[in-house]
């Protein structure tokens, strides 16, 4: 087998993605958890913020802005564009 077909196969093995998980927490773990360091409450507090914005943006938001300029292209029309 190849270069690119043994990566290709490497990329497709559910044990790679399992082992680098688990490696990647492992070295979370010693970093911030057991040296007590509050970085893990900013990292769950800005994961937590971000994945908000980001549900919110593609359940609600978007279609506000779209109804927003919706809104302010017919008022444009209405009032005739006089520039």
């Amino acid at each position: 087998m190849n270069a690119i077909g043994s990566a290709l196969a490497k990329l497709a093995s559910p044990k790679f993605y399992v082992q680098t998980y688990t490696n990647y927490m492992m070295h979370y773990s010693k970093k911030y958890v057991q040296t007590n360091s509050g970085a893990p409450l900013i990292h769950g507090m800005l994961f937590i913020g971000g994945f908000g914005y980001t549900v919110g943006w593609f359940t609600k938001e978007k279609y506000h802005i779209a109804h927003k300029n919706e809104a302010l292209a017919k008022g444009m029309a209405m009032m005739g564009d006089h520039h």
